[in-house]
Parts: structure tokens; sequence; C-alpha cells
């Protein structure tokens, strides 16, 4: 069965038109991720209380703050997927998560 140069054009066209709502779907989607994250770290931080640490020892007594350390205070974007190299993305969604 020969396939013509046209057939195999209109072929191409559909298959681009199907690629192309594909990656906008998946943009939509990984913005949408990303806002309900940014949401749910906005509302665990502000209703994160840290504990209190109380010691009993000479020239400190009393109740302090627990010092911060510096991943606490990091913010690390979610990573944007642009459709061209989903194993980087991959990783670094996967550092993402592992970090938090």
């Amino acid at each position: 069965m020969m396939v013509t140069t046209k057939e195999l054009e209109t072929r191409m066209n559909s298959y681009e038109k199907i690629v192309s709502y594909l990656q906008e779907s998946m943009q939509n989607s990984f913005e949408m991720i990303q806002k309900s994250i940014k949401g749910l770290m906005v509302s665990i931080t502000t209703q994160h209380k840290r504990p209190k640490i109380t010691t009993e020892d000479g020239n400190l007594s009393g109740t302090h703050e627990p010092i911060v350390s510096v991943v606490d205070r990091a913010q690390i974007p979610f990573p944007f997927f642009d459709g061209s190299n989903y194993r980087e993305w991959k990783a670094k969604s996967k550092q993402f998560f592992e970090l938090e």
C-alpha cells in the first residue's frame, strides 16, 4: 500500500496538533500544581509555629526561638516543565520534594 505525500502531510499536521495540545495541557496542569504548592507552602508557613526551647543553664534562661537552618529559609521554586527535557525535569522535581 502506497502512502502519498499529501496523506503523510495530513498525518503530520494532525500529530503536531495533538502534541501541541498535550504540551499546552501539561503546561496548564503544571501551572495549577505550582499555584497549589505555593498556596500550601504559604498556608503551612503562616500556620506553622516553631517550638520554643527552654534552657535552664547559667547565662541562658527562659524561652528562646530555635535557630532556623538555611534549608528552612530557602524557598526553592517547583521546576518548570517546558517539554524539552523530561529526565532533567523529573530529577529536579524529585530534588524539590526531597528538600521539602
